[in-house]
């Protein structure tokens, strides 16, 4: 149960941030190197086990990519084979 609950909590964190332009990364790895994992643990002043780390940012905007009409698309020949 606390894996669904943990997982609910960071869905709706990340949605929160999303809604305000915020980027996130999920990182694990650097989780796996010890050294790292006891720093983090040590940190936190915790007894629980540190299982994911979270980068918040505010991303650089670039250009959209331009896109083909979708009724180019739909009356490709290929479409639907």
């Amino acid at each position: 149960m606390d894996w669904a609950n943990s997982g609910i909590v960071l869905s709706n964190m990340l949605n929160k941030v999303a809604g305000r332009g915020i980027g996130a990364a999920l990182m694990s790895h650097p989780l796996f190197l010890a050294p790292t994992h006891r720093l983090i643990k040590e940190s936190l002043k915790t007894e629980s086990i540190p299982q994911i780390l979270v980068r918040f940012g505010y991303p650089e905007r670039s250009p959209a990519t331009p896109r083909r009409p979708l009724i180019d698309v739909m009356l490709h020949p290929g479409f639907g084979r």
